[in-house]
C-alpha cells in the first residue's frame, strides 16, 4: 500500500513539473483582424500538449478547425508544441483564459494569455524606396462617376469607374472583382469578360501621389438605375498582401537560430471605395398620343419607307433607325394599330455600332394594306433626352398611295387573308378577357410533329440494333471469306479446279466447232483433260479410264466411243452428230452453277399510335382547330387545358408543350411556360420557333439568352444541343459501323488511308460519346427544375414551423436538385442551398412530372 501511494505522489509532483514548464503565446502579436493566427502551447516534454476538451469561448474569437505541432532539441532539452489556428473579426484588446491541457497522461492548467487584435491597414509594408508604410497608405480605391453632375433619371446610364491603386514595390494583387452595397441597379452587360460581365476588362496605368508612384487598376462599368431616390453607392475590392512574418520558420537541422530566417505571410485586405451620394429623378409622364421607345439619354430616330409601289395585300417595310449615347436594354418597340393597314410584330436588331462608336438600333415594322386610297401614316415617338431633361418626340409622316391588288383573291374591302387566321381591321374584335398581348411571341403550330418515345433510346432502337451488329457481322463476313479465298490458294487441287472452270467456255467451243472427222481428236485433246482437272483426276487420264469415273451413263458412253475410236478407228462407235450432240449437252450441265444468297431486309417502320386521351376533354373544346380558334378569341385557359389533356408524359409530343407553354405566356405565366418551352426544346432541339419563344419568356425573366455563342465553350455547347442524346447515339452507331466496315475492306486501301480513316472514325465516335453523355447527365438530368412559384421560400430544414427562412428564389430561376422528399425538395442556387416545398417548382427533364393546372390547385 505504501508503494501504491508513493506512486501517485510521484506522477503527481510530475504533472506539478510539467504545469511549471508550459508556455503559452500567440503568433503573431498583435494579431491582424481577418487574418488566421496561432495560440502556441509548448512544454519541455516528448509528449505533445494537447487541449483537454473544447476551445476557450471569447468574443469575436472564431477558432479554426486542425492544429500543427512539432518537437524539436536545444542543446538536449526536448521541446513540444503544438499551435491551433483563430481568426479575430473585431479590433481591440482579448484574454484568453486558463484552460487544462493533457500532456503526460495528467492534466495541467495553462496562464491566461493577452494579446491585441488590430487592422490590415495599420501593418507597416516595405515600399519601393525601403521605407515602411502603413497599408492603409499604400493599398486604396477610389470611384468614380464619368459624368458630369450627380443627378440622373431612372433607367439613365450612369458610367462608372473604380480606380485601385497599389504603391509601386508592394507585393499585392486583387482575388475578386468589385462588390457592390446596391440592389436596386441593374449594370451594363459585357459580353467579352467570361469572368465577370458586369465590369469591360480592366486596364492599368501609374500616377504619381506626393511623389509617389502608384499602380492604378481601373475598373469601368455602368448601371441603370431602376428606384428614384438616393443613392448611396459603394463598392468593395477584396485583395490580398504579402508582409513580413514575424513568426520563424521551422528550425534547421543545425537546431541553431543563425541558420532561421524570417518568412512572408498573406494578409487579406477589403479595400473600400465610396461614390459621392447620387440623386437619382424619376421619370415624367409619357406625353398623351404619344408612342414610347423606352430609352433614356442622348438618341436620334429616323424613318423610312421600304418599297416602290404600295398595293392592298402587298406587305412594305417601315424601318425605324436610333442612333446616340446610352443603353439599348430598355428599347421597346410599341404595337402599331394604324386604321387600313395590318401591322405584324417588329422585328429588333440591337447592339449596333456606328462609325463613330455611338450605339445603334433598328426597328422594322411588316405593314400590309387593306384598303386602297390615299393613307396616311402619322405616327409620333419619344424618348427622354437626359441632356434636355424632357421628352423629345420624333414623328413618322408619310403619305401613301394604296392601288387595288392584282389577286383578284384578296378583295379591295379591307380584308387580307393571311394563311386563314387574320380578319379585317373591321370585323376584329378583341375578347374581353384577352390579356396584354405577347408581341415577340411565335403563333401556335397547327399541325403535331409527332411523339418522341420515353426513355430516348426507344425512337431509334432499331437503328442501334441495325449497325450495331452489322457492323460485326459484315467484319465476319468478309474475314470468312477473305480466309477461304485464301485457302483455295495455297491448295493445287482446288486451284487445278478453279482453272479448268475458266476454260469451259474454250472447250464448249472447240468441240461444237470441231467437223464428224474432228470430234475424236478434239474430244481428246480439249475435253478429257478439262474433265479430269474438274474431277481432281491425274493429268494423262484417257478417256476409257476417265469412263469408269464419272458416273453419268451417257458420258460414259461418249468417253467409251471416243476412246475405242483412238486405237480401233472404224470400231464401234456411236454416230459423230450424236457424240457431239450430246457431249455439249452433258458439259453444259456440268458447268460451275453459281449460288446466289437472297438476303431479305427487313424495314422497321414506326407508326406512331392515335394515343387516347388521359382525361376527358371539355366539350366546348374538341379539335386542334377549335383549340386555335378558342387561342385566336383568348381563351387561353380553356386552350391550355386542352392541350394540358392531349399530353402523353410518357411518349409527349414538343408541338403540344409548345402551344401550351403560348398559353401560359399569354396568361403571364412565364415560370410554367418556361418550363414548357424547355421541355419542348430538350424533345426537338432543332426547332427555331420554340428556343425564340424560350428565349423571349426568359428575357421577360430577366434570364440570359440561350444558343448565343460569345465564346468557343458556348459555340460547343450550342452545336451540341442541336441533338438530342438518342440522336447522338444514333449517329455513334453509324460511324462505328463504318469502323467496322474500315477494318473489314482495309486490304483494298493503302496503311496510310487505312489508319487515317480508322483515327478520324475513332476520334468521331468519341466525340460523339462524350457530346451524347455530357448532355444526358446535365441539360437531361431529372435533377434540373424550373421554380414556378412567384416567390419561392428557401429554408434550413424540411419544415415551416422549426426551420428559419434562407431567402427567397424568384419565380423562372433554374435551380438544380440535391435530395428529394415528400412535400420537400433540396435545391442549390447562386451556392445557396435549402429547402424548398415540391409544389414550387418543376423539372424540366421530359417524361417526369409536369406540374398542375395553376387554377385547378386545391387553394
Amino acid at each position: 500500500m505504501k508503494r501504491v501511494l508513493l506512486t501517485i505522489l510521484l506522477l503527481a509532483t510530475i504533472c506539478v513539473v510539467q504545469a511549471n514548464d508550459i508556455q503559452i503565446s500567440i503568433k503573431p502579436n498583435p494579431v491582424i483582424a481577418g487574418s488566421p493566427a496561432q495560440l502556441v502551447i509548448s512544454a519541455a516534454s516528448k509528449d505533445i500538449p494537447k487541449i483537454q476538451q473544447a476551445f476557450p469561448t471569447v468574443n469575436h474569437i472564431q477558432w479554426l478547425n486542425g492544429s500543427s505541432s512539432r518537437m524539436y532539441r536545444v542543446n538536449g532539452r526536448i521541446t513540444s508544441s503544438i499551435a491551433y489556428s483563430f481568426v479575430a473579426t473585431e479590433t481591440g484588446s482579448y484574454t484568453i483564459p486558463a484552460f487544462n491541457v493533457n500532456i503526460n497522461g495528467g492534466r495541467a492548467l495553462t496562464s491566461p494569455v493577452s494579446f491585441k487584435v488590430i487592422g490590415a491597414g495599420t501593418v507597416k509594408a516595405t515600399a519601393a524606396d525601403g521605407s515602411k508604410r502603413p497599408l492603409k497608405d499604400m493599398l486604396f480605391a477610389k470611384a468614380v462617376i464619368l459624368s458630369e453632375g450627380r443627378d440622373f433619371y431612372v433607367g439613365e446610364e450612369v458610367p462608372i469607374e473604380i480606380r485601385l491603386y497599389l504603391m509601386r514595390g508592394l507585393n499585392a494583387n486583387p482575388t475578386a472583382w468589385p462588390q457592390f452595397n446596391v440592389d436596386n441597379i441593374i449594370f451594363r452587360n459585357y459580353k467579352n469578360n467570361q469572368q465577370d460581365k458586369r465590369f469591360a476588362q480592366p486596364t492599368q496605368t501609374t500616377e504619381n501621389i506626393n511623389g509617389r508612384i502608384f499602380n492604378v487598376l481601373k475598373f469601368r462599368t455602368a448601371f441603370r438605375p431602376i428606384v428614384a431616390g438616393k443613392l448611396d453607392l459603394a463598392a468593395r475590392i477584396a485583395c490580398e498582401v504579402q508582409v513580413p512574418d514575424q513568426r520563424r520558420r521551422s528550425r534547421s537541422w543545425f537546431d541553431d537560430d543563425f541558420f532561421s530566417g524570417r518568412s512572408r505571410r498573406r494578409l487579406k485586405q477589403t479595400v473600400n471605395a465610396a461614390f459621392p451620394e447620387i440623386n437619382i429623378k424619376p421619370l415624367p409622364p409619357v406625353p398623351e398620343n404619344v408612342l414610347s421607345l423606352g430609352l433614356v439619354g442622348n438618341w436620334y430616330v429616323d424613318f423610312a419607307v421600304i418599297g416602290d409601289e404600295f398595293k392592298v395585300g402587298e406587305p412594305f417595310t417601315l424601318k425605324i433607325e436610333i442612333k446616340g449615347m446610352g443603353t439599348l436594354e430598355t428599347l421597346t418597340a410599341p404595337r402599331l394599330k394604324i386604321p387600313g393597314f395590318r401591322i405584324y410584330r417588329p422585328e429588333v436588331d440591337k447592339g449596333l455600332v456606328t462609325a463613330v462608336g455611338s450605339s445603334k438600333a433598328v426597328v422594322k415594322y411588316v405593314i400590309i394594306p387593306t384598303k386602297s386610297g390615299e393613307k396616311k401614316l402619322n405616327l409620333s415617338f419619344s424618348i427622354f433626352s437626359c441632356p434636355k431633361e424632357k421628352y423629345e418626340i420624333f414623328k413618322c409622316d408619310e403619305q401613301l398611295k394604296i392601288a387595288k391588288a392584282d389577286n383578284p383573291s384578296v378583295t379591295n374591302g379591307g380584308i387580307y387573308i393571311d394563311s386563314g387566321s387574320q380578319q379585317s381591321d373591321e370585323s376584329y374584335k378583341p375578347a374581353a378577357k384577352t390579356p396584354r398581348p405577347a408581341p415577340g411571341l411565335h403563333y401556335q403550330k397547327r399541325s403535331l410533329t409527332g411523339t418522341v418515345e420515353l426513355p430516348l433510346y426507344l425512337n431509334y432502337f432499331w437503328l442501334y440494333l441495325i449497325v450495331g451488329l452489322g457492323g460485326p457481322l459484315l467484319l465476319i463476313f468478309v474475314e470468312s471469306r477473305q480466309r477461304h479465298r485464301q485457302k483455295l490458294i495455297s491448295d493445287p487441287l482446288l486451284q487445278r479446279k478453279l482453272k479448268a472452270q475458266s476454260e469451259r467456255g474454250r472447250v464448249i467451243k472447240a468441240i461444237n466447232a470441231a467437223t464428224d472427222d474432228e470430234i475424236d481428236n478434239a474430244i481428246n485433246q480439249t475435253a478429257v483433260p478439262y474433265l479430269n482437272a474438274l474431277l481432281g483426276l491425274p493429268p494423262g487420264t484417257t478417256a476409257s479410264e476417265l469412263a469408269d469415273k464419272v458416273k453419268s451413263p451417257e458420258l460414259a458412253k461418249c468417253l467409251k466411243s471416243t476412246g475405242h475410236s483412238s486405237y480401233m478407228p472404224g470400231g464401234d462407235s456411236m454416230n459423230k452428230t450424236e457424240l457431239k450432240k450430246t457431249l455439249l449437252k452433258i458439259l453444259r450441265k456440268m458447268s460451275v452453277v453459281a449460288l446466289f444468297f437472297v438476303l431479305s431486309l427487313n424495314t422497321f417502320a414506326t407508326e406512331t399510335e392515335n394515343r387516347p386521351i388521359k382525361t376527358a376533354v371539355p366539350v366546348a373544346i374538341a379539335s386542334d382547330s377549335q383549340a386555335l380558334t378558342a387561342y385566336d378569341n383568348g381563351d387561353f385557359r380553356q386552350t391550355a387545358e386542352y392541350y394540358y389533356n392531349q399530353l402523353e408524359h410518357q411518349a409527349p409530343d414538343p408541338a403540344l408543350l409548345y402551344n401550351l407553354g403560348n398559353c401560359f405566356s399569354r396568361l403571364e405565366d412565364y415560370p410554367r411556360a418556361a418550363v414548357c418551352y424547355e421541355r419542348a426544346r430538350l424533345l426537338a432541339p432543332s426547332d427555331n420557333d420554340i428556343l425564340e419563344n424560350l428565349n423571349y419568356v426568359r428575357r421577360k425573366l430577366f434570364l440570359p439568352q440561350l444558343g448565343k455563342s460569345s465564346n468557343p465553350m458556348e459555340l460547343i455547347v450550342n452545336v451540341r444541343n442541336h441533338l438530342r442524346p438518342d440522336q447522338w447515339l444514333a449517329l455513334a452507331g453509324v460511324v462505328w459501323f463504318i469502323i467496322f466496315a474500315a477494318i473489314a475492306f482495309r486490304r483494298r486501301y493503302s496503311r496510310a488511308k487505312f489508319i487515317s480513316l480508322l483515327l478520324f472514325s475513332t476520334l468521331t465516335l468519341g466525340l460523339i460519346a462524350v457530346a451524347a453523355i455530357s448532355q444526358y447527365y446535365s441539360s437531361y438530368s431529372s435533377n434540373q427544375a424550373i421554380i414556378i412559384s412567384k416567390m419561392a421560400k428557401l429554408y434550413s430544414l424540411p419544415s415551416v414551423k422549426n426551420a428559419r427562412e434562407i431567402s427567397r428564389v424568384s419565380g423562372g430561376t433554374p435551380v438544380k436538385i440535391l435530395e428529394r422528399r415528400i412535400d420537400w425538395i433540396y435545391i442549390r442556387h447562386d451556392n445557396c442551398e435549402g429547402w424548398i416545398a415540391a409544389k414550387s417548382l418543376a423539372t424540366t427533364a421530359p417524361g417526369t412530372k409536369l406540374f398542375s393546372l395553376p387554377w385547378k390547385e386545391p387553394k
